[in-house]
């Protein structure tokens, strides 16, 4: 079928054609490119998310009012989904920085470097504990700084399951550490 206008392809991809959203992608692929990549850094979190940004639009697609054009809509969703990235990083973040405190207190309650060396010591052991694949995401994520889309290609998951994966591993890190005596106990 010979399709022209970007209305004429939704209505035939809305009726059951649902191959020809390839080409719809083909058309704006490197316009949301364009927008995420100005806004994001790394090659693969910018392809995930344009890969998310599809799979949403498609999803959306009947919402989608053939009057407008359909190149500002992929591209205000492509924003959006970016906005959305960064919230998440920021909650992630505000994450880190609340254990991290939690822990400097800790350290600092107890002041001592026998302790904190202890503390470290049975961090280790817990996240050896995890086992595989949970110890490497932990690793890869914290000790060598990687991006879950990274992380996700070297272990064959998508960054959606290495971050869930890698909340699991931070709720058994937290209840190991928790139920190690010498968090609970203090030197006297």
């Amino acid at each position: 079928m010979e399709v022209s206008s970007d209305s004429e392809l939704i209505e035939a991809i809305r009726s059951g054609q649902r191959e020809l959203y390839a080409e719809l992608v083909r058309r704006y692929q490197s316009d949301v490119w364009k927008v995420m990549a100005a806004m994001l850094s790394g090659f693969h979190r910018t392809e995930d998310l344009v890969q998310q940004v599809f799979i949403k639009a498609f999803v959306a697609l009947d919402s989608f009012d053939t009057a407008r054009e359909f190149g500002p809509w992929i591209r205000t969703m492509a924003r959006n989904e970016v906005k959305m990235e960064f919230r998440r990083i920021e909650r992630e973040g505000r994450r880190l920085d609340v254990y991290q405190e939690l822990l400097l207190v800790e350290m600092a309650d107890q002041s001592s470097d026998d302790v904190r060396a202890e503390m470290e010591d049975k961090l280790a052991r817990c996240i050896e504990k995890l086992g595989e694949p949970m110890a490497d995401v932990i690793r890869r994520r914290y000790v060598d700084g990687e991006e879950f889309a990274q992380i996700g290609e070297r272990l064959s998951r998508s960054a959606d399951a290495v971050r869930v994966m890698l909340n699991r591993a931070r709720a058994l890190l937290r209840e190991c550490i928790e139920r190690s005596p010498a968090c609970t106990e203090r030197p006297s």
